[in-house]
């Protein structure tokens, strides 16, 4: 029987607000804030929320213990400060130089509202992959249209209100087709944290405190 699922995105072997009078897609300065994560064997994508301070997914760092982020080609190393298993974030201690933080939404997304999902996929060059907000799935996660693949976890949702870029959640996943043998990716049908969790990440980015966060069942 063929059926729908979520499928984590696993990770690529290899491997601010800027004003905004139309939302097309965003601009260099917001795009710059999404970086390349990994180590010489494997990548997935991050966010800079902070000065100094990367929120990715908290798979990509599952194989990468010894995570380094990627800025203008020279690679820093960076400290897992928080990880988040549950709701798949993780927060990165690492240098970002100049880069602008691109802010976290204070609203809510409605549906129908555009969305870019940005990072590497399949190790490369940057993707900004423009699509729909679907709504919120049974977990609260949420729904896309936005295009996405192999490492692009841990990378940008990114909205647009009231005049600027915002980051309206974090990639995490994409939808596929349980064929039996095989899966195949849906081409329109992404995954990303919410952000009231994003928001809870940036707190922890404040207090500068290392923490794991695991929940029992």
């Amino acid at each position: 029987m063929i059926k729908r699922l979520l499928v984590t995105i696993g990770l690529m072997l290899i491997s601010q607000i800027l004003p905004a009078q139309e939302c097309g897609t965003p601009p260099f300065g917001v795009l710059d804030s999404v970086l390349r994560l990994g180590n010489d064997m494997i990548e997935g994508s991050g966010v800079v929320v902070r000065p100094n301070r990367v929120v990715t997914a908290a798979h990509v760092l599952e194989e990468v213990p010894d995570p380094v982020v990627s800025i203008n080609g020279t690679e820093y190393p960076a400290e897992v400060l928080y990880t988040d298993p549950v709701h798949d974030v993780a927060l990165l201690d690492v240098y970002t130089g100049n880069l602008r933080p691109i802010p976290i939404m204070q609203r809510d997304l409605e549906v129908d509202d555009e969305v870019w999902a940005v990072g590497f996929p399949l190790g490369g060059h940057q993707a900004a992959n423009m699509g729909q907000y679907e709504g919120q799935m049974y977990n609260g996660d949420l729904q896309t249209t936005a295009s996405v693949d192999h490492g692009q976890s841990g990378g940008a949702l990114i909205s647009c209100t009231d005049g600027g870029f915002v980051l309206a959640g974090v990639i995490k996943g994409f939808g596929a087709i349980d064929a039996g043998d095989r899966y195949i990716r849906l081409d329109d049908f992404s995954v990303a944290v919410p952000t009231p969790i994003l928001r809870s990440v940036v707190y922890m980015a404040a207090t500068q405190t290392a923490f794991y966060y695991r929940e029992d069942y």
